[in-house]
C-alpha cells in the first residue's frame, strides 16, 4: 500500500482564526476610514479629533499586517505567526483599557468583544496542531476520545 501523498488537513482552530482574521482586517479598514472621517467632522466644528485620528490610522495600519498574516498562515508560512501575535497583543491590551474606561465611566464594556476575538486568533495560532500544520508535519493520528490510533 503507497503510503497517504494527501496533505494533512488545516486544523478547525487555524481555520476559525482566519476568519477571524480577515474579519479583522476588514473591520480595521472600515472602523479606521470612519476614524478619519469624524477627526475631520471634529476639526470642523473647532474641537481637537487628533485623538480620533491616531486611532483611524493605528487601525488602518493594522488591516494590512493582519492581511499578510493572515495570507502567510494559509500558506503554511510559521513566520506569519509573529505579526499576527504582536497585533492580537495589542488589541488585548487595548481592548482591557477600554473595559476598564468604560466602567469607570458607566458605560457597557464594548472592548470585550475584541479580546475575545483576539484570543481566539492567539490560539487558533499558536495551538499544537496548528504548529505542526504550519511545520508540515502530519499530525498525531488519534481517536474520538484523543487516544492514540491503534492503526
Amino acid at each position: 500500500m503507497a503510503p497517504d501523498s494527501t496533505p494533512a488537513r488545516r486544523p478547525g482552530g487555524l481555520t476559525a482564526a482566519l476568519v477571524v482574521l480577515w474579519f479583522q482586517v476588514v473591520t480595521n479598514l472600515a472602523g479606521g476610514i470612519l476614524f478619519l472621517v469624524l477627526a475631520s467632522v471634529e476639526a470642523e466644528h473647532g474641537r481637537d479629533g487628533t485623538l480620533v485620528a491616531v486611532g483611524g490610522v493605528i487601525s488602518i495600519l493594522a488591516a494590512p499586517v493582519l492581511a499578510v498574516g493572515a495570507v502567510g498562515l494559509a500558506r503554511r508560512r510559521l513566520r506569519a505567526r509573529t505579526p499576527v501575535l504582536v497585533v492580537e497583543i495589542l488589541v488585548v491590551v487595548n481592548g482591557a483599557l477600554t473595559v476598564v474606561l468604560a466602567l469607570l465611566d458607566g458605560l457597557p464594556p464594548s472592548g470585550v468583544i475584541g479580546i475575545v476575538l483576539a484570543l481566539l486568533v492567539i490560539q487558533g495560532v499558536h495551538s499544537p496542531q496548528a504548529t505542526a500544520w504550519l511545520r508540515g508535519e502530519t499530525p498525531a493520528t488519534t481517536g474520538p476520545h484523543h487516544e492514540p490510533d491503534p492503526a
